[in-house]
């Protein structure tokens, strides 16, 4: 994608590039090595053409050689240590009947990073309780409505994780055209993208848990999208959400996108009309990033000990209510983000005054884009981050100021149960990936002084 205002969305990437240094060395366990098929591999297709319309089949435990086609209605079940393994450069099993369903079985994927493991091509499939595993993609949907994908495990094959993420071409659920699916209760992992899903409308993503992959969530071009009660660890970003309108991201917890300079909780492309509301960005490098986005609603969040809690580019007409930005190195960026409305969150950075005692401050708390705008005309002033010349050169800042983002009544206390525990616990359980960002910045600005120093 090729996004307006990269340089500023970059104010920190020096630091956060040097901690990924740092970091580098912290590993993954990968999965095991995907099996071969025994030499007795029974072939799935003659078993599939035998079976009557409308019946269920049961696989007994043993290994079953792909490729093969469900081409009538089937319930396919499958016993503990039934394995189905793709091979000869197709699908390992395509599903092309309506109200077929698949349940129980272990699909290892052909080596190849451009098939599925299991295809999709009918309406009202089931996949339910399986596990994937692939070098390419896990599930795909093409033109299949109201699919129910449940209860799976989909992950990479060994040949793709030891790849690394950004090589890998296969995401783990890939949706295109399949609209009204329910995609629930599924673990990926070591993918390209987690789940994605590309004009596919009204999808329901529920209680999903993705880790290690690039893209946890990826909406592209959807219409109500409803994503809710899903988990989002190690990856780039938790979900990305792009060209959509009318989608509701409730009640998810996105913590720890951190090792990449570009990594964040919840990034908002082009996304109008839609509402986020009461989920949980917590040690990422930025919570949430906003571009190009309007008239969307973003209410009851907890914005929790990220290094930039969210960042604006070019986003106007958003509502903004009752989140919490706790503990975060940087609260706030915003860049050419006029007229948001913005009141009653609150801000622990804030500093304002209660007159009357009603718990809402009476001092508007401004987002100071000076910072933001020095380190996109000078990179090198990444290294003065938070230094005491910086922060006064901050505060003499005026420029345009009528035209920055503000908070017109920050609450002064975060509502009781913030943050799991709320600010005291927060600043004595610092993330140590916060805690090695800030020590990488001040050992890069001393280094950098005191060379200096050494070459004058």
């Amino acid at each position: 994608m090729n996004r307006k205002g990269e340089s500023r969305r970059g104010g920190i990437a020096g630091g956060a590039a040097l901690a990924a240094l740092l970091l580098a060395g912290i590993g993954w366990p990968g999965p095991a090595a995907a099996a071969e098929p025994a030499v007795q591999a029974v072939p799935l297709q003659p078993i599939l053409d035998q079976a009557e319309p409308g019946s269920e089949l049961v696989l007994a435990a043993g290994d079953y050689a792909g490729p093969a086609v469900v081409d009538k209605t089937l319930t396919i079940r499958a016993e503990s240590g039934a394995t189905l393994y793709g091979l000869d450069g197709a699908a390992a099993l395509t599903v092309r009947a309506p109200r077929s369903e698949l349940r129980g079985i272990r699909v290892v994927g052909a080596d190849s990073d451009k098939l599925a493991a299991v295809a999709v091509e009918a309406d009202d499939v089931v996949i339910r309780d399986s596990v994937i595993e692939s070098s390419g993609f896990g599930i795909s949907l093409r033109g299949a409505d109201r699919a129910v994908i449940s209860g799976n495990v989909v992950h990479s094959a060994e040949a793709a994780a030891v790849r690394g993420a950004t090589a890998r071409t296969g995401n783990g659920i890939d949706l295109y055209e399949s609209h009204e699916a329910r995609i629930e209760h599924n673990e990926v992992f070591d993918m390209k993208d987690g789940i994605y899903l590309e004009k596919s409308h009204r999808a329901i993503v529920e209680e999903n848990r993705i880790y290690r992959s690039r893209y946890g969530i990826h909406c592209m071009y959807t219409d109500g999208t409803i994503v809710r009660r899903n988990e989002g660890e190690y990856n780039v970003t938790g979900a990305m959400v792009m060209g959509v309108r009318d989608a509701v991201v409730t009640d998810n917890s996105f913590r720890k996108q951190s090792e990449n300079v570009h990594s964040q909780g919840l990034l908002l492309f082009d996304v109008q009309t839609s509402l986020i509301e009461r989920n949980t960005f917590e040690g990422n490098r930025v919570g949430i990033y906003m571009e190009l986005s309007s008239n969307n609603r973003l209410a009851n969040n907890e914005v929790l000990r990220n290094f930039v809690g969210i960042q604006f580019l070019e986003s106007s007409d958003n509502s903004f209510a009752s989140n919490v930005f706790l503990s975060n190195v940087i609260e706030a960026q915003a860049t050419d983000s006029a007229g948001n409305r913005m009141e009653n969150n609150y801000w622990d950075a804030a500093q304002s005054l209660d007159a009357d005692g009603d718990g809402i401050g009476d001092l508007a708390y401004a987002i100071n884009p000076f910072f933001e705008r020095a380190v996109d005309r000078a990179p090198a002033f990444q290294l003065f981050f938070q230094s005491p010349g910086m922060t006064f050169l901050s505060g003499l800042f005026t420029s345009d100021k009528s035209e920055w983002s503000e908070d017109i009544a920050p609450l002064m206390e975060p509502p009781e149960g913030a943050g799991a525990g709320g600010a005291s616990r927060l600043a004595a359980d610092r993330d140590p990936e916060v805690g090695w960002i800030g020590f990488v910045l001040t050992l890069a600005a001393v280094s950098t002084i005191y060379l200096g120093v050494r070459k004058s």
